[in-house]
C-alpha cells in the first residue's frame, strides 16, 4: 500500500525497504493514538489497497496517491523475483584416520561457511584420481588408493546455491591428529554433516 501511495521503486520484499518503509511510517505515527494508526494501515492494506486488485475508488488515501494520480497502481508493489541458485558439482572427501575421526579444517579465509568445519572439497571435473592427487598434496598425507570408495551422491540447497556433492569415503593409515575431529566435537555445516 504505501509503495503505491509514494511510488516506491525499491523491491518490497528487500529488508532494507522494509526498514526504509518502517522509518517514514513512523514519522507519521501520532502521539495520541499510534494503535488506531497501525490497525487503520493493516486494514487498508488487507483491504482495500490489496496487491492485485486495489478498490482506489473507497480508498481515503487516493487524492495523495501518486500510482492513482498517475496510473501506475498495477506497477506496485514492486517484487523482483530471486535469481535461480548456481549449481555447481563437487567432489566431496571423508576422510577417516584408524580412530574413525574425520579429516576436517575450519573455514577462515572463505566467506561462504566461514568459521565452520568442513570436508575437503573440489570442483568435479570428470577426472577423480586428478583430484585425489590434488587432495592428498593438499592435506600432506599419503591416502591408500585402494581405500576410495563412492558413497553416493548427495544435493544441498542453499538459498544462493546448490551443491551436488559426489562423496567418497577413504582411510589414512599415518594422521596429523590436529585435522582429525570427532564430528560431535565441531561445528559443521548441515550440507556436510548430511553426508557424514
Amino acid at each position: 500500500m504505501y509503495s503505491r501511495l509514494v511510488e516506491l521503486e525499491e523491491d518490497t520484499l528487500q529488508q532494507k525497504t522494509k526498514n526504509m518503509v518502517k522509518i517514514a511510517l513512523e514519522q507519521e505515527l501520532t502521539a495520541a493514538n499510534p494503535s488506531s494508526f497501525n490497525q487503520g494501515m493493516i486494514e487498508l492494506g488487507a483491504l482495500i489497497c490489496t496487491p492485485t486488485s486495489p478498490k482506489c475508488v473507497v480508498c481515503p488515501l487516493y487524492d495523495g496517491c501518486l500510482a492513482s494520480q498517475l496510473g501506475t497502481i498495477s506497477r506496485y508493489p514492486i517484487k523482483k523475483k530471486k535469481a535461480k541458485p548456481k549449481e555447481e558439482d563437487l567432489y566431496t572427501f571423508i576422510i577417516y584416520d584408524q580412530n574413525q575421526n574425520i579429516y576436517m579444517k575450519k573455514e577462515v579465509e572463505k566467506q561462504f561457511l566461514h568459521g565452520l568445519y568442513a570436508l575437503p572439497q573440489y570442483p568435479n571435473n570428470d577426472n577423480i584420481m586428478e583430484v585425489f592427487a590434488n587432495l592428498q598434496t593438499d592435506i600432506g598425507m599419503d591416502i591408500d588408493e585402494k581405500t576410495l570408495e563412492c558413497k553416493g551422491v548427495y544435493q544441498h540447497i542453499f538459498s544462493h546455491k546448490i551443491w551436488n556433492m559426489t562423496v567418497y569415503t577413504c582411510t589414512v593409515q599415518t594422521t596429523n591428529q590436529v585435522d582429525f575431529i570427532s564430528i560431535n566435537d565441531a561445528p559443521i555445516s548441515n550440507a556436510h554433516r548430511k553426508v557424514l
